[in-house]
């Protein structure tokens, strides 16, 4: 947590999350809105990509997947908020 960062109090990115057969994130990408955000604040950039950082981190990785969900690879909307 970087709680000195600018907007670090109402920061928000949604993240699509596409998680493999055993509910590990495994790629992560940026919605729209999020992407364009990105595009035009260099420092919003910076805790969006942390985010990204933080879903993908071994510690972090391992989501808790309803059971009936697993088995296959599935994409999950996250709505990521430190």
């Amino acid at each position: 947590e970087d709680t000195a960062a600018r907007n670090y109090a109402t920061f928000v990115a949604h993240l699509v999350v596409t998680v493999d057969a055993d509910g590990e994130a495994r790629i992560v990408t940026f919605a729209p809105e999020t992407q364009a955000r990105m595009n035009a604040d260099a420092s919003y950039r910076a805790l969006a990509e942390r985010a990204r950082s933080a879903v993908l981190s071994p510690t972090c990785s391992k989501l808790p997947i309803p059971k009936k969900l697993l088995g296959q690879t599935r994409q999950l909307k996250f709505v990521f908020r430190p």
